[in-house]
């Protein structure tokens, strides 16, 4: 093996090196734990009334099919002031954010309407 061929088989080997191993499976790990480890919580008036895990969740929605009918129940139950938020180990604060701002944006349509119809 000449110096050149060395050179080059010591980059493949340097480049292999610094790829990341395993992000699929890692991401694939992380996801599962995540649906393992925190809950769905559904409150009404600041009452918590059902606290369900995300892994039973998952798995209702995508045997039964129901997750558009989910989607449209739970878009209905916001202008009811039904909240939804994540709890557990994570806590998933992005996630807790939306679902805040899924809310206020109900009651601010819902408020709106009602001025309108006061009118």
């Amino acid at each position: 093996m000449n110096v050149e061929e060395q050179l080059i088989e010591a980059e493949k080997a340097r480049t292999q090196e610094e790829r990341p191993r395993g992000g699929f499976r890692r991401a694939l790990k992380n996801f599962f734990r995540i649906l393992r480890d925190n809950s769905l919580i559904v409150s009404r008036n600041k009452k918590e009334f059902v606290r369900l895990p995300l892994w039973i969740l998952a798995i209702v929605l995508l045997i039964t099919g129901l997750w558009k009918l989910a989607i449209v129940v739970v878009i209905i139950s916001l202008f009811f002031q039904v909240r939804y938020s994540f709890g557990g180990k994570d806590q998933l604060p992005e996630a807790n954010e939306f679902m805040e701002k899924a809310g206020n944006a109900a009651d601010h349509i819902k408020e709106e309407f009602q001025n309108k119809t006061e009118a």
